[in-house]
């Protein structure tokens, strides 16, 4: 997805989206300063580093991609917009955002009623905001981004990855093909400035 030089993971957590995915100068940041001691030793590079002093966020930009994958869910909207627009500062010209956020639609909120009766951690005390592909729009319609397309990914197909990763991509493409995009467990945003 991310082709960047130069990459913010906002909300990293323990740092798997830098330390497996990206090859270029990036930085971590979370709130957790234990997230971020995990983050350090596990995946700190002479391109990758972690931090939890937002200071050093602002130090570093501005940036070619920012990433904010699974936060906006526990923010109520005008805190996302408030971030979002903190971001838009913080990108370089024709910088891209990267977004993602459970896709609130009838198969997520049953997937997600099945894992907590299985015994998976319930987040829906926390989750302040529930997002459809429609409402992810708007939001991002009152930020001072206005170029922007949010997609649905991960559909159902991904269940055939407990088999084999590239059976669970075979049958993402074809019911992405069926349903011409219109399924997906998750929304990704891509907003660029």
């Amino acid at each position: 997805i991310i082709s960047s030089q130069h990459n913010l993971d906002y909300a990293c957590g323990p740092g798997t989206l830098l330390g497996k995915y990206f090859k270029s100068k990036a930085i971590g940041y979370d709130v957790s300063k234990k997230q971020i001691e995990f983050a350090l030793r596990k995946y700190k590079s002479s391109v990758n580093n972690f931090t939890y002093d937002i200071e050093v966020v602002s130090k570093n930009s501005p940036y070619e991609s920012i990433t904010l994958i699974g936060l906006i869910e526990f923010l109520t909207p005008e805190e996302s917009v408030e971030l979002i627009n903190h971001f838009y500062e913080l990108l370089q010209s024709k910088g891209k955002l990267i977004i993602t956020t459970p896709n609130y639609k009838l198969s997520m909120n049953t997937i997600l009623k099945i894992l907590y009766i299985l015994g998976h951690k319930n987040y829906s005390e926390i989750t302040k905001s529930k997002y459809t592909k429609k409402t992810l729009e708007n939001l991002i319609k009152e930020t001072k981004f206005n170029k922007f397309k949010v997609d649905k990914i991960l559909n159902l197909g991904i269940f055939a990855s407990i088999f084999s990763h590239k059976l669970g991509e075979a049958f993402e493409k074809i019911l992405r093909k069926i349903f011409n995009c219109n399924l997906g467990l998750l929304l990704i945003a891509e907003v660029e400035k």
